[in-house]
């Protein structure tokens, strides 16, 4: 009688252990999946900045250079760009900070 508790217990506690284990994939699987993506392109005197993630993001902050530009919650819907004017430099570092209703992120692009 008391084989079959500690051995019913400890079937239990594996079983338990492994579902946790389980759940804990899938919350970084969904969250990898909805995390909002970031491409940066360069075209010509344009900064492209497109949002290819599975929800909206919205833009906090772009520093050229060393040069911080405010963007103060431009919202760039899935799919869709944000072009920025930028001059006839050679080589440029962009850094973008954005966030979602989840977190904060930040991207660096040199470019």
């Amino acid at each position: 009688m008391a084989i079959t508790l500690i051995v019913g217990t400890i079937l239990v506690s594996i079983t338990l252990f492994q579902m946790a284990k389980s759940v804990k994939l899938r919350n970084k699987m969904l969250f990898q999946s909805s995390r909002p993506y970031l491409v940066c392109l360069r075209n010509q005197q344009q900064l492209e900045i497109r949002n290819i993630g599975q929800i909206p993001i919205k833009l906090d902050q772009l520093i050229i250079d060393q040069e911080t530009i405010p963007l103060d919650g431009k919202i760039i819907p899935i799919g869709q760009s944000f072009f920025y004017n930028i001059g006839p430099n050679s080589a440029i570092n962009a850094l973008i900070k954005y966030h979602d209703d989840i977190g904060q992120y930040e991207n660096n692009f040199p470019l």
